[in-house]
Protein backbone atom coordinates (compact mmCIF):
# COMPACT_ATOMS: atom_id res chain seq x y z
CA UNK A 1 0.00 0.00 0.00
CA UNK A 2 0.99 3.11 0.86
CA UNK A 3 2.58 3.88 -2.84
CA UNK A 4 2.64 7.64 -2.28
CA UNK A 5 4.07 7.05 1.02
CA UNK A 6 6.34 4.90 -0.61
CA UNK A 7 7.51 7.63 -2.92
CA UNK A 8 7.93 9.76 -0.12
CA UNK A 9 5.01 11.88 -1.28
CA UNK A 10 5.38 15.44 -0.72
CA UNK A 11 3.34 16.28 2.08
CA UNK A 12 1.04 19.40 1.83
CA UNK A 13 2.51 22.19 3.04
CA UNK A 14 1.72 25.74 3.92
CA UNK A 15 1.70 28.43 1.55
CA UNK A 16 1.68 32.36 1.54
CA UNK A 17 1.27 33.30 -1.95
CA UNK A 18 1.59 31.21 -4.70
CA UNK A 19 4.91 29.91 -3.93
CA UNK A 20 4.49 26.06 -2.24
CA UNK A 21 7.19 24.59 0.35
CA UNK A 22 6.66 20.74 0.48
CA UNK A 23 8.58 18.73 3.20
CA UNK A 24 8.95 15.20 2.38
CA UNK A 25 8.61 11.79 4.40
CA UNK A 26 11.55 10.02 4.34
CA UNK A 27 11.19 6.72 3.41
CA UNK A 28 14.61 6.13 6.06
CA UNK A 29 12.33 6.54 9.17
CA UNK A 30 11.28 2.92 8.15
CA UNK A 31 14.53 1.60 9.77
CA UNK A 32 13.96 4.09 13.00
CA UNK A 33 13.55 1.09 15.09
CA UNK A 34 14.41 3.32 18.40
CA UNK A 35 11.20 5.25 20.02
CA UNK A 36 11.30 8.84 18.70
CA UNK A 37 12.33 11.69 20.55
CA UNK A 38 9.05 13.55 22.02
CA UNK A 39 9.23 17.53 21.39
CA UNK A 40 8.52 19.01 25.07
CA UNK A 41 6.65 21.78 23.18
CA UNK A 42 4.13 20.06 21.55
CA UNK A 43 0.23 20.63 22.72
CA UNK A 44 -2.69 18.85 21.82
CA UNK A 45 -2.01 15.59 23.10
CA UNK A 46 -4.15 13.92 25.45
CA UNK A 47 -5.67 16.91 26.51
CA UNK A 48 -9.69 16.81 26.29
CA UNK A 49 -10.33 20.48 23.97
CA UNK A 50 -12.24 23.16 26.08
CA UNK A 51 -15.96 23.24 25.10
CA UNK A 52 -16.33 26.08 22.91
CA UNK A 53 -16.67 29.28 24.69
CA UNK A 54 -18.57 32.55 23.61
CA UNK A 55 -16.41 34.97 22.53
CA UNK A 56 -15.79 37.89 25.36
CA UNK A 57 -15.49 41.22 24.17
CA UNK A 58 -13.20 43.57 26.79
CA UNK A 59 -15.83 45.96 28.48
CA UNK A 60 -14.18 49.80 28.40
CA UNK A 61 -15.72 52.41 30.46
CA UNK A 62 -17.88 53.58 27.55
CA UNK A 63 -19.80 50.28 27.51
CA UNK A 64 -19.71 49.84 31.47
CA UNK A 65 -21.83 53.45 31.77
CA UNK A 66 -24.03 52.86 28.87
CA UNK A 67 -24.82 49.41 30.56
CA UNK A 68 -25.17 50.44 33.94
CA UNK A 69 -27.07 53.93 32.52
CA UNK A 70 -29.70 51.52 31.00
CA UNK A 71 -30.16 48.78 34.18
CA UNK A 72 -31.18 52.19 35.88
CA UNK A 73 -33.55 53.54 33.42
CA UNK A 74 -35.76 50.42 33.11
CA UNK A 75 -35.50 49.96 37.11
CA UNK A 76 -36.97 53.45 37.20
CA UNK A 77 -39.50 52.50 34.28
CA UNK A 78 -40.66 49.21 36.30
CA UNK A 79 -40.95 50.77 39.42
CA UNK A 80 -44.07 53.63 37.83
CA UNK A 81 -45.71 50.45 36.62
CA UNK A 82 -44.69 47.09 37.67
CA UNK A 83 -47.16 45.40 35.39
CA UNK A 84 -45.71 47.03 32.27
CA UNK A 85 -42.85 44.40 31.24
CA UNK A 86 -45.60 41.41 31.31
CA UNK A 87 -48.05 43.87 29.34
CA UNK A 88 -45.29 44.27 26.78
CA UNK A 89 -44.53 40.34 26.41
CA UNK A 90 -48.63 39.60 26.02
CA UNK A 91 -49.13 42.01 23.25
CA UNK A 92 -45.99 40.27 21.39
CA UNK A 93 -47.68 36.85 22.21
CA UNK A 94 -48.63 35.27 18.65
CA UNK A 95 -51.52 32.92 19.40
CA UNK A 96 -53.02 30.93 17.05
CA UNK A 97 -57.12 31.63 16.00
CA UNK A 98 -57.85 28.18 16.16
CA UNK A 99 -56.28 26.28 19.13
CA UNK A 100 -56.62 27.24 22.77
CA UNK A 101 -53.23 24.49 23.46
CA UNK A 102 -50.38 26.63 21.71
CA UNK A 103 -48.07 27.77 24.60
CA UNK A 104 -46.16 31.34 24.59
CA UNK A 105 -43.75 32.21 23.02
CA UNK A 106 -41.39 33.93 24.31
CA UNK A 107 -40.13 36.74 22.30
CA UNK A 108 -36.73 37.24 24.07
CA UNK A 109 -35.94 33.69 23.02
CA UNK A 110 -37.81 34.34 19.87
CA UNK A 111 -35.37 36.61 19.07
CA UNK A 112 -32.31 34.37 19.48
CA UNK A 113 -33.36 32.11 17.26
CA UNK A 114 -33.98 29.46 19.66
CA UNK A 115 -35.47 26.26 19.22
CA UNK A 116 -36.63 23.67 21.39
CA UNK A 117 -37.25 20.36 21.08
CA UNK A 118 -39.31 17.86 23.23
CA UNK A 119 -40.36 14.93 22.93
CA UNK A 120 -43.18 13.61 24.45
CA UNK A 121 -44.67 10.31 25.39
CA UNK A 122 -48.51 10.39 25.69
CA UNK A 123 -50.84 13.43 24.02
CA UNK A 124 -53.52 11.74 24.03
CA UNK A 125 -54.24 13.46 27.72
CA UNK A 126 -54.11 16.81 26.51
CA UNK A 127 -57.86 18.16 26.90
CA UNK A 128 -57.26 21.34 28.36
CA UNK A 129 -54.34 24.22 28.84
CA UNK A 130 -53.90 22.57 32.68
CA UNK A 131 -52.66 19.19 31.30
CA UNK A 132 -49.94 20.90 29.65
CA UNK A 133 -48.51 20.95 33.01
CA UNK A 134 -49.15 16.84 33.12
CA UNK A 135 -47.15 15.74 29.89
CA UNK A 136 -44.74 13.24 30.29
CA UNK A 137 -41.54 14.26 28.65
CA UNK A 138 -39.38 11.71 27.22
CA UNK A 139 -36.72 13.88 26.09
CA UNK A 140 -35.67 17.63 25.65
CA UNK A 141 -33.24 19.47 23.92
CA UNK A 142 -32.42 23.37 23.74
CA UNK A 143 -30.77 24.50 20.80
CA UNK A 144 -29.93 28.16 18.74
CA UNK A 145 -30.34 28.75 15.25
CA UNK A 146 -27.23 28.17 13.74
CA UNK A 147 -28.13 30.43 10.71
CA UNK A 148 -28.34 33.41 13.29
CA UNK A 149 -25.64 36.07 11.76
CA UNK A 150 -24.45 37.42 15.14
CA UNK A 151 -22.55 34.43 15.57
CA UNK A 152 -19.23 33.35 14.42
CA UNK A 153 -18.70 30.66 11.50
CA UNK A 154 -17.44 28.14 13.93
CA UNK A 155 -20.26 28.27 16.17
CA UNK A 156 -22.94 27.75 13.46
CA UNK A 157 -21.45 24.96 12.20
CA UNK A 158 -20.99 23.27 15.84
CA UNK A 159 -24.19 24.21 16.06
CA UNK A 160 -25.81 23.08 12.65
CA UNK A 161 -24.12 19.69 13.34
CA UNK A 162 -25.54 19.62 17.10
CA UNK A 163 -28.85 20.19 15.20
CA UNK A 164 -28.37 17.50 13.12
CA UNK A 165 -27.48 15.25 15.96
CA UNK A 166 -30.55 16.06 17.95
CA UNK A 167 -32.87 15.32 14.66
CA UNK A 168 -31.32 11.79 14.51
CA UNK A 169 -29.56 12.87 10.94
CA UNK A 170 -26.21 11.79 12.15
CA UNK A 171 -26.65 8.06 12.63
CA UNK A 172 -24.73 5.77 10.02
CA UNK A 173 -26.53 2.88 9.20
CA UNK A 174 -25.57 -0.20 11.15
CA UNK A 175 -26.19 -3.97 10.52
CA UNK A 176 -28.67 -4.67 13.30
CA UNK A 177 -27.03 -8.26 14.04
CA UNK A 178 -23.57 -6.44 14.50
CA UNK A 179 -24.04 -3.57 16.84
CA UNK A 180 -21.31 -1.82 17.64
CA UNK A 181 -19.77 -1.62 20.86
CA UNK A 182 -19.52 1.92 23.13
CA UNK A 183 -16.94 3.34 22.94
CA UNK A 184 -15.48 2.56 26.52
CA UNK A 185 -15.61 -1.50 25.54
CA UNK A 186 -13.41 -0.98 22.34
CA UNK A 187 -10.30 -3.05 22.22
CA UNK A 188 -8.14 -3.42 19.20
CA UNK A 189 -4.63 -3.95 18.61
CA UNK A 190 -1.61 -3.00 16.84
CA UNK A 191 -2.67 -4.78 13.05
CA UNK A 192 -6.22 -3.03 13.43
CA UNK A 193 -5.14 0.68 14.56
CA UNK A 194 -2.72 0.40 11.60
CA UNK A 195 -5.84 -0.12 9.04
CA UNK A 196 -7.31 2.59 10.85
CA UNK A 197 -4.32 5.37 10.16
CA UNK A 198 -4.27 3.85 6.60
CA UNK A 199 -7.66 4.99 6.16
CA UNK A 200 -7.18 8.47 7.48
CA UNK A 201 -4.44 8.49 5.11
CA UNK A 202 -6.17 7.94 2.38
CA UNK A 203 -9.13 10.44 3.20
CA UNK A 204 -6.50 13.13 4.37
CA UNK A 205 -4.40 12.40 1.49
CA UNK A 206 -7.41 13.54 -0.82
CA UNK A 207 -8.87 15.81 1.09
CA UNK A 208 -4.80 18.21 1.03
CA UNK A 209 -5.03 17.74 -2.90
CA UNK A 210 -7.92 18.48 -3.32
CA UNK A 211 -7.83 21.79 -1.18
CA UNK A 212 -4.14 22.51 -2.71
CA UNK A 213 -5.55 22.21 -6.20
CA UNK A 214 -8.86 24.57 -5.32
CA UNK A 215 -7.16 27.36 -3.35
CA UNK A 216 -4.11 28.00 -6.20
CA UNK A 217 -6.31 27.46 -9.27
CA UNK A 218 -4.65 28.59 -12.02
CA UNK A 219 -6.14 32.53 -12.98
CA UNK A 220 -8.88 33.19 -13.61
CA UNK A 221 -10.65 32.37 -10.30
CA UNK A 222 -13.75 31.06 -10.06
CA UNK A 223 -16.36 33.20 -11.24
CA UNK A 224 -18.87 35.18 -8.98
CA UNK A 225 -19.41 34.39 -5.40
CA UNK A 226 -17.31 31.07 -6.35
CA UNK A 227 -14.01 33.39 -5.79
CA UNK A 228 -15.04 34.35 -2.08
CA UNK A 229 -15.14 30.34 -1.43
CA UNK A 230 -12.09 29.96 -3.29
CA UNK A 231 -10.70 32.97 -1.08
CA UNK A 232 -11.80 30.41 2.46
CA UNK A 233 -10.10 27.82 1.02
CA UNK A 234 -6.79 29.18 0.28
CA UNK A 235 -6.94 31.09 3.77
CA UNK A 236 -7.56 27.28 5.60
CA UNK A 237 -4.62 25.81 3.13
CA UNK A 238 -2.39 27.95 5.00
CA UNK A 239 -3.76 27.42 8.51
CA UNK A 240 -1.24 24.42 9.47
CA UNK A 241 -2.92 21.78 10.75
CA UNK A 242 -2.44 19.03 7.95
CA UNK A 243 -2.31 15.48 8.93
CA UNK A 244 -1.03 13.59 5.99
CA UNK A 245 2.27 13.86 7.09
CA UNK A 246 2.07 13.09 10.71
CA UNK A 247 -0.30 10.14 9.61
CA UNK A 248 2.65 8.81 7.29
CA UNK A 249 5.19 9.61 10.17
CA UNK A 250 3.04 7.16 12.92
CA UNK A 251 2.11 4.46 9.96
CA UNK A 252 6.13 4.04 8.90
CA UNK A 253 6.99 3.61 13.18
CA UNK A 254 4.38 0.85 13.22
CA UNK A 255 5.13 -0.52 10.57
CA UNK A 256 9.27 -1.24 11.20
CA UNK A 257 7.65 -1.89 14.98
CA UNK A 258 5.48 -4.57 13.64
CA UNK A 259 7.89 -6.19 11.38
CA UNK A 260 10.46 -6.63 14.82
CA UNK A 261 7.64 -8.25 16.51
CA UNK A 262 6.79 -10.63 14.21
CA UNK A 263 10.47 -11.66 13.63
CA UNK A 264 11.00 -11.66 17.61
CA UNK A 265 8.06 -13.68 17.85
CA UNK A 266 9.18 -16.26 15.45
CA UNK A 267 6.77 -16.41 12.85
CA UNK A 268 8.26 -16.68 10.36
CA UNK A 269 7.48 -14.49 7.54
CA UNK A 270 10.38 -12.43 7.21
CA UNK A 271 8.23 -9.27 6.34
CA UNK A 272 10.41 -6.32 7.00
CA UNK A 273 8.72 -2.96 7.42
CA UNK A 274 8.26 -2.38 3.83
CA UNK A 275 6.79 -5.49 3.20
CA UNK A 276 4.69 -4.62 5.79
CA UNK A 277 3.77 -1.37 4.20
CA UNK A 278 3.23 -2.78 0.70
CA UNK A 279 0.15 -4.96 1.91
CA UNK A 280 -1.47 -2.10 4.06
CA UNK A 281 -4.29 -0.43 1.95
CA UNK A 282 -7.36 1.48 2.90
CA UNK A 283 -10.47 -0.11 3.21
CA UNK A 284 -13.46 0.43 0.88
CA UNK A 285 -15.12 2.86 3.28
CA UNK A 286 -11.66 4.68 3.19
CA UNK A 287 -11.22 4.56 -0.49
CA UNK A 288 -14.41 5.78 -1.29
CA UNK A 289 -14.58 8.84 0.78
CA UNK A 290 -11.46 9.55 -0.45
CA UNK A 291 -12.56 9.36 -4.09
CA UNK A 292 -15.22 11.57 -2.98
CA UNK A 293 -13.02 14.20 -2.14
CA UNK A 294 -10.89 14.19 -4.64
CA UNK A 295 -14.07 14.62 -6.91
CA UNK A 296 -15.49 17.56 -5.36
CA UNK A 297 -12.01 19.12 -5.84
CA UNK A 298 -11.93 18.21 -9.46
CA UNK A 299 -15.54 19.63 -9.94
CA UNK A 300 -14.69 23.21 -7.90
CA UNK A 301 -12.22 24.05 -10.69
CA UNK A 302 -14.51 22.73 -13.83
CA UNK A 303 -16.51 25.33 -15.02
CA UNK A 304 -17.94 23.96 -18.08
CA UNK A 305 -21.09 22.49 -16.46
CA UNK A 306 -22.24 25.64 -14.59
CA UNK A 307 -20.57 27.91 -11.97
CA UNK A 308 -22.89 26.86 -9.76
CA UNK A 309 -21.62 23.41 -9.80
CA UNK A 310 -18.30 24.27 -9.22
CA UNK A 311 -18.86 27.00 -6.44
CA UNK A 312 -21.03 23.64 -5.10
CA UNK A 313 -18.21 21.61 -4.68
CA UNK A 314 -16.28 23.95 -3.70
CA UNK A 315 -18.81 24.39 -0.51
CA UNK A 316 -18.50 20.72 0.10
CA UNK A 317 -14.91 20.58 0.24
CA UNK A 318 -15.03 23.31 2.69
CA UNK A 319 -17.55 21.14 5.21
CA UNK A 320 -15.74 17.91 4.57
CA UNK A 321 -12.51 19.75 5.74
CA UNK A 322 -14.35 21.39 8.78
CA UNK A 323 -15.58 18.02 9.66
CA UNK A 324 -12.59 15.93 9.48
CA UNK A 325 -10.55 18.30 11.32
CA UNK A 326 -13.31 18.85 14.18
CA UNK A 327 -13.61 15.31 14.96
CA UNK A 328 -9.76 15.09 14.69
CA UNK A 329 -9.73 18.19 17.91
CA UNK A 330 -12.69 16.30 19.29
CA UNK A 331 -13.22 12.66 19.53
CA UNK A 332 -9.96 10.87 17.60
CA UNK A 333 -8.08 12.67 20.44
CA UNK A 334 -10.21 10.30 22.65
CA UNK A 335 -9.50 7.42 20.38
CA UNK A 336 -5.93 8.56 20.25
CA UNK A 337 -5.38 8.11 24.16
CA UNK A 338 -7.04 4.86 24.19
CA UNK A 339 -4.36 3.82 21.20
CA UNK A 340 -1.56 5.21 23.31
CA UNK A 341 -2.62 3.36 26.68
CA UNK A 342 -3.30 0.46 24.57
CA UNK A 343 -0.52 -0.11 22.18
CA UNK A 344 2.13 1.68 23.77
CA UNK A 345 2.01 4.33 21.00
CA UNK A 346 4.34 6.83 23.45
CA UNK A 347 7.00 4.88 23.75
CA UNK A 348 7.32 4.35 19.66
CA UNK A 349 6.80 7.72 19.15
CA UNK A 350 4.09 7.02 17.43
CA UNK A 351 2.09 9.86 18.20
CA UNK A 352 2.48 12.31 15.81
CA UNK A 353 -1.05 12.20 14.34
CA UNK A 354 -2.56 13.84 17.68
CA UNK A 355 0.65 15.63 18.63
CA UNK A 356 2.99 17.48 15.60
CA UNK A 357 2.32 20.71 14.25
CA UNK A 358 4.41 23.40 12.97
CA UNK A 359 5.95 25.90 14.94
CA UNK A 360 3.76 28.34 14.31
CA UNK A 361 0.60 26.24 15.24
CA UNK A 362 0.85 26.52 19.18
CA UNK A 363 -2.19 25.65 20.25
CA UNK A 364 -4.87 23.30 17.71
CA UNK A 365 -8.02 24.06 18.58
CA UNK A 366 -7.39 27.51 18.67
CA UNK A 367 -6.00 27.81 15.45
CA UNK A 368 -8.71 25.74 13.83
CA UNK A 369 -11.36 28.03 15.92
CA UNK A 370 -9.82 31.24 14.49
CA UNK A 371 -9.43 29.97 11.27
CA UNK A 372 -12.99 28.69 10.54
CA UNK A 373 -13.89 32.08 12.30
CA UNK A 374 -11.41 34.09 9.75
CA UNK A 375 -12.93 31.66 6.89
CA UNK A 376 -16.37 32.84 7.33
CA UNK A 377 -15.55 36.48 7.31
CA UNK A 378 -14.27 35.59 4.06
CA UNK A 379 -17.43 33.93 2.78
CA UNK A 380 -19.30 37.38 3.96
CA UNK A 381 -22.60 36.28 2.69
CA UNK A 382 -24.83 34.41 4.85
CA UNK A 383 -26.49 32.48 1.83
CA UNK A 384 -22.60 30.87 0.84
CA UNK A 385 -22.33 29.74 4.96
CA UNK A 386 -25.62 28.38 4.15
CA UNK A 387 -24.15 26.00 1.46
CA UNK A 388 -21.19 24.99 3.70
CA UNK A 389 -23.63 24.35 6.64
CA UNK A 390 -26.38 21.81 4.21
CA UNK A 391 -23.18 19.84 3.20
CA UNK A 392 -22.37 18.95 6.99
CA UNK A 393 -24.66 16.11 7.36
CA UNK A 394 -23.01 13.92 4.97
CA UNK A 395 -19.96 14.54 5.62
CA UNK A 396 -20.21 13.75 9.14
CA UNK A 397 -21.67 10.33 8.00
CA UNK A 398 -18.81 9.59 6.17
CA UNK A 399 -16.11 10.62 8.29
CA UNK A 400 -17.89 8.71 11.54
CA UNK A 401 -17.61 5.30 9.35
CA UNK A 402 -13.59 5.56 9.37
CA UNK A 403 -14.28 5.22 13.02
CA UNK A 404 -15.84 2.25 13.13
CA UNK A 405 -12.69 0.05 12.03
CA UNK A 406 -11.67 0.47 15.82
CA UNK A 407 -15.15 -0.19 17.25
CA UNK A 408 -14.30 -4.02 17.79
CA UNK A 409 -13.82 -5.85 21.02
CA UNK A 410 -10.58 -8.22 19.95
CA UNK A 411 -9.06 -9.96 22.41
Amino acid sequence: MMQSLQQARPAFGSFTVVDVCRQRTSKARLTAHQAKPIFATSKGFGAKPAPNQPVKKKATKGTDKAVEDALTKLKKENAKDPLKKEKEAQSQVPRHPDSEFIPKVNPADAAKGRLDYVQVEDWSVLDSDADMDNLKVKSFASQYDPADPSRAFYEQLCLHLQLLENKGELKVAQDPSKPLPPFEKWKFGQKTYMQYLADQYAVHEALEDAIFDAALRPLPPLPGQGAKVQAALRHIADLGLERCEALGDDILLLCAAQADAEAEGGEGSGRTADDVLDQLEPGGNAASFAAHIRQLGRKSMDTEDGEEKAMAAASDLLANWFVLHVSHLTTIMRIGAKATEELGLFQMGAINFYQTYPDKVEDPMKTFTKGVNVAGEVLGDQDLREEVREDLGKAMQKASILLTTLAVQES
